[in-house]
């Protein structure tokens, strides 16, 4: 009996925390917005930040001008093996992936004004990107809450592989 309690009793809590995280989506204000794009800000900055630092050990360097979709590109083609062990190459590539599958959603937050919005029951930010919008067939971006809470997670999740990768390495790792 205990058990079937406890299986149940974890099961309401989880349906209880679930409908609660759907009310907070559906409530969430253009504050909540705010606070959640500075979020994602501050943690592509650290992402960048982390490939620059591994950049200026290669000798290859991060101009201010630069766009940064080449400082990915060049991030992606290191091969010194006193900067990137063989073992880690295939992080390093998968970080390039999951980085630059986020570029693009990055480049509408940076330049668009944000405006929070309803879609059925939900709160959204709508982005449109400045460089488009004369268009009148613009394409926007459309992100709830969570989900551009879960791209910041990625991103902080990506800084700290960073860290682990600027880490000096011996050619034998």
């Amino acid at each position: 009996f205990q058990r079937r309690f406890y299986q149940t009793a974890k099961f309401l809590w989880l349906y209880v925390a679930m409908e609660q995280a759907a009310n907070l989506n559906a409530k969430a204000t253009s504050v909540d917005f705010a606070l959640a794009r500075s979020d994602f800000l501050d943690a592509f900055s650290a992402v960048e930040s982390g490939i620059c630092r591994i950049l200026e050990r290669a000798g290859i360097g991060c101009r201010s001008n630069e766009p940064f979709g080449n400082r990915l590109l060049a991030f992606g083609q290191i091969e010194k093996a006193d900067l990137l062990a063989p073992s880690r190459i295939g992080q390093r590539n998968n970080l390039v992936r999951g980085v630059g599958k986020i570029l693009p959603i990055r480049a509408d937050v940076v330049h668009s004004a944000m405006r929070v919005d309803r879609l059925g029951d939900e709160a959204v930010a709508i982005f449109v990107n400045a460089q488009v919008a004369h268009d009148p067939d613009a394409p926007m971006r459309v992100l709830s809450l969570d989900r551009l809470r879960k791209h910041t997670s990625k991103l902080e999740d990506y800084a700290k592989q960073l860290e682990v990768l600027n880490k000096p390495t011996s050619p034998a790792s």
